[in-house]
């Protein structure tokens, strides 16, 4: 874990929101707007290889993140967010040797 992310957990613990939190937050957030077809279901899939996550819904690529800890062997957080109430269900995750 670099000093970014021990800044980052300090200040979450401690209940500060500040501009310097919001700074570092921001470089570990990527969002990918796409417009979905309301109440049909749709496969999201992200893949980690390195310190690369890219997401793929209905199996076509919608965007990619690359930072620090992506790849973290211990990596316990995924947060996915949404703008709309989604139902999410049948949640999978493979540990994949890289191709």
């Amino acid at each position: 874990m670099n000093q970014a992310d021990l800044n980052i957990l300090a200040k979450l613990k401690e209940g500060k929101r500040d501009a310097e939190l919001d700074a570092l937050l921001k470089a570990k957030t990527k969002s990918f707007p796409l417009l979905l077809t309301a109440d049909q279901w749709h496969t999201l899939r992200l893949r980690v290889e390195g310190q690369t996550m890219t997401a793929f819904v209905d199996d076509a690529e919608v965007g990619s993140i690359t930072s620090p800890g992506v790849g973290h062997p211990n990596k316990r957080v995924l947060e996915i967010s949404n703008n709309k109430p989604v139902r999410i269900d049948d949640v999978k995750i493979w540990n994949l040797p890289y191709s």
